[in-house]
């Protein structure tokens, strides 16, 4: 979870198609239930923050629907 949340770190606003492609798959595993349900924080303090930065890349668009974000702002919250 760490490697993942430094590469995407390292990512900018608007990026080009195949940088979405190429963290999409990671978008994708950030959302699955043993990730977002995990009982150590470490590992929900990763998932927020990479869904942060995910959040971030795709803005104004959203990059989850909204009982994703739902989730996300329940963690965060």
């Amino acid at each position: 979870m760490q490697e993942a949340e430094i590469y995407i770190l390292k990512v900018e606003q608007a990026p080009s198609e195949s940088m979405i492609s190429a963290i999409t798959p990671a978008m994708k595993a950030l959302i699955k239930k043993e990730l977002l349900d995990n009982s150590s924080y470490e590992v929900k303090l990763s998932v927020v923050s990479c869904i942060s930065e995910i959040t971030r890349i795709t803005a104004p668009d959203t990059p989850y629907d909204d009982d994703v974000m739902k989730v996300y702002l329940f963690l965060i919250g």
